[in-house]
């Protein structure tokens, strides 16, 4: 999600919710956010998604906290702004066609980023925004399999572990459009790359 407090002056408070979607090779995925402002330099943001991959026929729920703190703001002082957080996930899909087959993962990342507002007048900021994230997880597997010979059930059960460990490269330009003195709307089209597969991401939200 886009970073409310880089729209907001320093020691104002707000609220932002937002809508998005993603889409890869593999996978499509909806989710909200709920998020909050603190003095304009302390972003807090809770994400609940849902994700539906294609070929393995898996689907599930992910939900992810992050913590985000503007350390340099965007002013004519400094005309690029950094900051930095802390993200983390923790999602469970199940296989559409067997319940029993589940695959869990859990992740955390550090992340950093820069970038500009560009004020175009009457209230319209442009924001492009480059962040990379090095995040470090784990992905377990369960899997269950079994078939019925007259009254007799055979079952097998195996469970496997991957460690994770990826630099995510993000590249986006979000737009923000000032309604009334304490309010923003949001569109923030954005595009998420590792050294496997790219990810296409749109956000509509609103900052109150």
């Amino acid at each position: 999600m886009f970073a409310q407090s880089a729209f907001l002056e320093d020691n104002q408070n707000a609220t932002a919710i937002s809508a998005g979607s993603a889409l890869n090779k593999d996978a499509f995925s909806v989710a909200g956010t709920m998020a909050f402002s603190i003095k304009g330099r302390f972003d807090i943001r809770l994400t609940l998604g849902e994700i539906f991959y294609s070929e393995i026929h898996y689907s599930g729920t992910a939900f992810a906290p992050t913590f985000e703190f503007q350390i340099v703001k965007s002013t004519s002082g400094h005309p690029v702004a950094i900051a930095a957080g802390f993200s983390a996930e923790v999602a469970t899909f199940t296989d559409n066609y067997n319940s029993q087959n589940e695959i869990s993962t859990a992740d955390f990342s550090l992340f950093g980023n820069i970038y500009h507002n560009y004020s175009l007048g009457k209230g319209v900021i442009v924001q492009p925004t480059y962040e990379l994230h090095y995040t470090r997880g784990l992905t377990q597997s369960h899997e269950v399999s079994g078939n019925y010979f007259g009254i007799t059930y055979q079952s097998s059960s195996q469970t496997t572990e991957t460690n994770l460990e990826l630099w995510l490269h993000i590249v986006g330009l979000t737009f923000s459009f000032k309604t009334s003195p304490s309010t923003q709307l949001l569109v923030s089209p954005s595009i998420s790359m590792t050294s496997q597969i790219t990810t296409w991401d749109a956000e509509l939200g609103i900052i109150f």
